[in-house]
């Protein structure tokens, strides 16, 4: 369970920073 957990914050993280990505790529 904790394992799953720390799963998906990972992938939040991911997802996070692809759109902060997508963003910075926009302002450049």
């Amino acid at each position: 369970m904790l394992k799953a957990a720390k799963r998906n914050l990972n992938k939040a993280t991911r997802n996070h920073n692809m759109s902060l990505n997508l963003k910075s790529s926009w302002l450049h």
